[in-house]
């Protein structure tokens, strides 16, 4: 396990990650500030053990380190966020360098010629032997929401003019946190043992691949019904557990208090997000909790 950079840095608040992530819970970040104000109320932040099993972009790993600085934040970086953070400045350059080649009018398709240049940049690095960042390389040039997680899948994307910031600022973003890669399982039953022995109280901070969605850029092998049952078995409060309307997770949970009463205390929250093809069309995420 390490803690990530120097934790003599400042913190400074992000209200997004740095880099993209397909899922990130910036759209929840009210719902999410508005829940630490709640637990702030109710425990001493010195007591606590916030243990973020499926930790994406880090992102709520950050937002709670920032507000409750004296607890103990675990982030689980399953999805090897913190190799893109550590190669942000290599991303920086490619970005620049495809940016200097496009001069089309915004969300214009990108012609057949200049994509042809923008992969030959991408495999210079390649062959070079560098990392490439294609889930923010693939945010740059494809339609929105559209990700690709190599190169092989990039070259049969249509281009588009997408550009949006070259310069990621990453410095100081997941000070203070401790990051490790584990199964969500040996994760919960390691540090909720941790707790027991330390008079702590270990917090579950539960954002899985939404089952039934588009899963493409995660590590999803290691995530599906099966284990989505093995999750819901392992809650127990206190825990946010957050999920979306077209995983049938609420008709799912009424059912399930049918055969164990223990999530019967839960409360929820709703927050709507856009679809990406139309600002008009509403998602509806939740945030299923008991503190």
């Amino acid at each position: 396990m390490q803690t990530l950079f120097d934790t003599s840095e400042s913190i400074k608040y992000f209200k997004a990650p740095p880099l993209p992530f397909m899922g990130n819970k910036k759209n929840a970040l009210k719902l999410v500030e508005s829940l630490i104000k709640e637990i702030r109320a109710k425990y001493n932040e010195q007591d606590l053990i916030f243990l973020d099993c499926f930790g994406g972009s880090g992102f709520l790993s950050h937002t709670f380190k920032y507000h409750l600085p004296n607890a103990r934040v675990i982030y689980n970086d399953y999805d090897d966020y913190l190799d893109r953070v550590k190669n942000a400045k290599t991303t920086e350059e490619i970005l620049g360098r495809i940016s200097a080649l496009v001069t089309s009018p915004k969300n214009a398709k990108i012609t057949e010629e200049k994509k042809q240049k923008i992969i030959s940049i991408l495999e210079e690095y390649e062959q070079r032997g560098q990392k490439i960042d294609y889930v923010s390389i693939s945010s740059f040039v494809l339609f929105q929401g559209n990700y690709a997680k190599d190169l092989t899948k990039l070259k049969k994307a249509q281009f588009y003019y997408k550009f949006g910031s070259i310069k990621k600022e990453t410095r100081g973003y997941l000070t203070g946190v401790e990051a490790v890669k584990m199964d969500f399982k040996a994760m919960i039953e390691k540090y909720k043992a941790e707790a027991k022995i330390s008079g702590k109280i270990a917090f579950l901070i539960l954002d899985p691949p939404y089952l039934q969605t588009n899963t493409d850029v995660y590590n999803t092998e290691f995530y599906r019904l099966p284990q989505f049952l093995e999750l819901i078995d392992r809650i127990e409060k206190p825990f946010m557990l957050f999920s979306s309307l077209k995983s049938d997770i609420v008709d799912f949970l009424a059912w399930y208090d049918r055969l164990n009463p223990k999530l019967k205390g839960r409360k929820i929250r709703s927050y709507n997000l856009c679809d990406v093809y139309s600002s008009v069309i509403p998602k509806t995420d939740f945030c299923f909790y008991e503190i």
